[in-house]
């Protein structure tokens, strides 16, 4: 099983409470409360290497926008 830990961060400018979610054998979970919301969001997933904390930001995003994952940006050096 994965190391996995509970964090406290500020995402957005919101407090998120959140547990990384250890795997077992494929299996992702990744439980996300927001204190300073009447929001908490958790991500149930059987494939391991789906993201379920980018998942999960884009849930919480759909509800409170600040909260959602922003785009990540091309690599300049890479060729399209």
């Amino acid at each position: 099983m994965k190391n996995a830990s509970i964090a406290g961060l500020r995402v957005g400018g919101h407090r998120e409470m959140q547990h990384s979610g250890a795997h077992a054998t494929g299996f992702l979970s990744f439980p996300a409360i927001y204190l300073d919301d009447p929001l908490a969001v958790v991500v149930l997933l059987n494939r391991g290497a789906a993201d379920a904390g980018r998942i999960a930001h884009l849930v919480a995003g759909t509800y409170i926008p600040e909260l959602a994952p922003r785009p990540e940006k091309p690599d300049e050096g890479k060729k399209q």
